[in-house]
Protein backbone atom coordinates (compact mmCIF):
# COMPACT_ATOMS: atom_id res chain seq x y z
CA UNK A 1 0.00 0.00 0.00
CA UNK A 2 1.34 3.44 -1.00
CA UNK A 3 2.72 5.89 1.81
CA UNK A 4 1.62 9.18 1.78
CA UNK A 5 4.96 10.43 -0.28
CA UNK A 6 3.08 7.96 -2.99
CA UNK A 7 -0.14 9.76 -3.40
CA UNK A 8 -1.29 12.62 -6.09
CA UNK A 9 -3.32 13.93 -2.98
CA UNK A 10 -2.54 12.74 1.04
CA UNK A 11 -6.15 13.36 2.19
CA UNK A 12 -4.40 13.07 5.87
CA UNK A 13 -3.02 16.44 5.17
CA UNK A 14 -4.43 17.84 1.95
CA UNK A 15 -7.83 17.99 4.16
CA UNK A 16 -6.22 20.66 6.38
CA UNK A 17 -5.32 23.11 3.47
CA UNK A 18 -8.79 22.17 2.17
CA UNK A 19 -10.16 23.74 4.84
CA UNK A 20 -7.91 27.18 4.62
CA UNK A 21 -9.17 27.85 0.86
CA UNK A 22 -11.87 29.74 -0.51
CA UNK A 23 -14.68 30.56 2.00
CA UNK A 24 -14.12 33.60 3.78
CA UNK A 25 -16.90 33.64 6.23
CA UNK A 26 -20.40 31.80 7.53
CA UNK A 27 -22.36 34.02 4.80
CA UNK A 28 -20.40 32.35 1.66
CA UNK A 29 -20.45 28.83 2.72
CA UNK A 30 -23.99 29.10 3.68
CA UNK A 31 -24.58 30.82 0.12
CA UNK A 32 -23.11 28.10 -2.06
CA UNK A 33 -25.70 24.91 -0.25
CA UNK A 34 -28.42 27.51 -1.34
CA UNK A 35 -27.18 27.89 -4.53
CA UNK A 36 -27.42 23.78 -4.17
CA UNK A 37 -31.16 23.91 -3.19
CA UNK A 38 -31.80 26.42 -5.99
CA UNK A 39 -30.28 23.99 -8.45
CA UNK A 40 -32.33 20.95 -6.96
CA UNK A 41 -35.45 23.09 -7.64
CA UNK A 42 -35.96 23.70 -3.95
CA UNK A 43 -39.17 26.36 -3.29
CA UNK A 44 -38.09 26.41 0.25
CA UNK A 45 -35.11 26.61 2.02
CA UNK A 46 -34.60 26.80 5.67
CA UNK A 47 -31.54 27.52 7.71
CA UNK A 48 -31.63 26.23 11.51
CA UNK A 49 -29.38 26.97 14.31
CA UNK A 50 -29.49 25.17 17.45
CA UNK A 51 -27.49 26.15 20.65
CA UNK A 52 -25.98 24.65 23.47
CA UNK A 53 -25.50 25.46 27.11
CA UNK A 54 -21.99 25.76 28.26
CA UNK A 55 -19.68 27.48 30.68
CA UNK A 56 -16.91 29.18 29.81
CA UNK A 57 -14.35 30.59 32.50
CA UNK A 58 -16.76 29.81 35.08
CA UNK A 59 -19.52 32.10 33.15
CA UNK A 60 -22.64 30.17 30.98
CA UNK A 61 -22.85 31.29 27.89
CA UNK A 62 -24.40 29.67 24.55
CA UNK A 63 -22.80 28.49 21.62
CA UNK A 64 -23.85 27.34 18.38
CA UNK A 65 -23.80 23.57 18.10
CA UNK A 66 -25.46 22.82 14.49
CA UNK A 67 -26.55 24.48 11.75
CA UNK A 68 -28.88 22.74 9.04
CA UNK A 69 -29.65 23.78 5.82
CA UNK A 70 -32.82 21.97 4.66
CA UNK A 71 -34.62 22.35 1.55
CA UNK A 72 -37.84 20.69 -0.27
CA UNK A 73 -36.04 20.33 -3.80
CA UNK A 74 -35.80 16.94 -5.50
CA UNK A 75 -33.35 14.83 -3.18
CA UNK A 76 -30.56 12.55 -3.90
CA UNK A 77 -30.36 9.14 -4.74
CA UNK A 78 -27.16 7.02 -3.62
CA UNK A 79 -25.43 7.81 -6.13
CA UNK A 80 -25.40 11.19 -5.89
CA UNK A 81 -25.15 11.61 -2.40
CA UNK A 82 -21.82 9.91 -2.34
CA UNK A 83 -20.65 12.19 -4.76
CA UNK A 84 -21.61 14.93 -3.41
CA UNK A 85 -19.40 14.68 -0.08
CA UNK A 86 -16.31 14.23 -2.52
CA UNK A 87 -13.96 16.74 -3.52
CA UNK A 88 -13.94 17.59 -7.29
CA UNK A 89 -16.96 15.16 -8.17
CA UNK A 90 -20.29 15.65 -9.28
CA UNK A 91 -22.97 15.21 -11.55
CA UNK A 92 -22.65 18.52 -13.46
CA UNK A 93 -18.45 18.03 -14.57
CA UNK A 94 -19.37 18.12 -18.13
CA UNK A 95 -22.18 20.71 -17.61
CA UNK A 96 -21.98 24.60 -19.07
CA UNK A 97 -25.40 25.23 -17.49
CA UNK A 98 -26.16 26.45 -14.20
CA UNK A 99 -23.66 26.50 -10.94
CA UNK A 100 -21.63 23.78 -9.46
CA UNK A 101 -19.96 22.75 -12.22
CA UNK A 102 -16.55 21.54 -10.46
CA UNK A 103 -17.68 19.34 -7.54
CA UNK A 104 -16.55 20.93 -4.49
CA UNK A 105 -19.24 23.54 -3.04
CA UNK A 106 -20.73 21.43 -0.72
CA UNK A 107 -17.45 19.86 0.94
CA UNK A 108 -15.21 23.19 0.66
CA UNK A 109 -18.17 25.26 2.07
CA UNK A 110 -19.32 23.05 4.67
CA UNK A 111 -15.15 21.94 6.30
CA UNK A 112 -14.45 25.33 5.73
CA UNK A 113 -16.70 26.09 8.83
CA UNK A 114 -16.57 23.11 10.60
CA UNK A 115 -15.28 19.92 11.53
CA UNK A 116 -17.77 17.78 10.51
CA UNK A 117 -20.80 17.86 7.82
CA UNK A 118 -23.87 15.42 7.73
CA UNK A 119 -25.68 14.54 4.88
CA UNK A 120 -29.67 13.54 4.67
CA UNK A 121 -31.46 13.66 1.36
CA UNK A 122 -35.15 11.68 0.91
CA UNK A 123 -37.20 10.64 -1.38
CA UNK A 124 -40.86 9.41 -0.85
CA UNK A 125 -40.14 7.58 2.59
CA UNK A 126 -36.54 6.56 1.34
CA UNK A 127 -33.92 8.87 3.53
CA UNK A 128 -30.18 8.47 2.94
CA UNK A 129 -27.69 9.73 5.04
CA UNK A 130 -23.87 10.06 4.53
CA UNK A 131 -20.51 12.20 6.76
CA UNK A 132 -17.61 13.57 5.95
CA UNK A 133 -15.81 14.44 9.81
CA UNK A 134 -12.59 16.02 9.27
CA UNK A 135 -10.97 14.70 12.28
CA UNK A 136 -11.23 11.36 10.99
CA UNK A 137 -9.20 11.97 8.01
CA UNK A 138 -6.56 13.45 9.66
CA UNK A 139 -6.40 10.77 12.02
CA UNK A 140 -6.58 7.61 9.46
CA UNK A 141 -3.42 6.02 9.03
CA UNK A 142 -4.13 4.51 5.45
CA UNK A 143 -4.92 5.55 2.38
CA UNK A 144 -7.88 3.39 2.34
CA UNK A 145 -9.38 4.43 4.94
CA UNK A 146 -9.97 7.85 3.30
CA UNK A 147 -12.98 6.63 1.44
CA UNK A 148 -15.59 8.21 1.21
CA UNK A 149 -17.99 7.09 3.94
CA UNK A 150 -20.67 4.94 2.75
CA UNK A 151 -24.53 5.88 2.36
CA UNK A 152 -26.52 4.36 4.37
CA UNK A 153 -30.61 4.25 5.18
CA UNK A 154 -31.25 6.58 8.64
CA UNK A 155 -33.88 9.24 9.59
CA UNK A 156 -33.24 12.68 9.82
CA UNK A 157 -32.72 13.12 13.39
CA UNK A 158 -35.93 13.85 15.63
CA UNK A 159 -34.66 17.27 17.35
CA UNK A 160 -34.57 18.46 13.30
CA UNK A 161 -37.17 16.94 12.10
CA UNK A 162 -39.66 18.04 14.69
CA UNK A 163 -38.72 21.69 13.44
CA UNK A 164 -39.64 21.10 9.71
CA UNK A 165 -42.69 20.32 7.63
CA UNK A 166 -41.39 16.96 5.93
CA UNK A 167 -41.65 16.82 2.54
CA UNK A 168 -41.91 14.17 -0.21
CA UNK A 169 -38.66 15.16 -1.11
CA UNK A 170 -35.54 17.30 -0.27
CA UNK A 171 -32.12 17.09 1.58
CA UNK A 172 -30.69 18.40 5.38
CA UNK A 173 -26.82 19.35 5.73
CA UNK A 174 -25.99 19.60 9.24
CA UNK A 175 -22.71 21.59 10.13
CA UNK A 176 -21.61 20.60 13.56
CA UNK A 177 -18.38 20.18 15.40
CA UNK A 178 -17.65 24.61 14.99
CA UNK A 179 -14.04 25.70 15.14
CA UNK A 180 -14.18 28.50 12.66
CA UNK A 181 -17.55 29.97 12.91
Amino acid sequence: MPDNDDLLIPARTAIKSLRDSGYNNAASALSELIDNSIEAKAKNVEILVFEKSETVRNRPTKKISEIVIVDDGIGMDEKILKTSLQFGNGTKLDSRKGIGRFGMGLPMASISQCINVQAYSWRNSKCLYSYIDCHEIEKSKKSEENRINKVIEKELPKHISKEIKKTKSGTAIIWSKFDRL
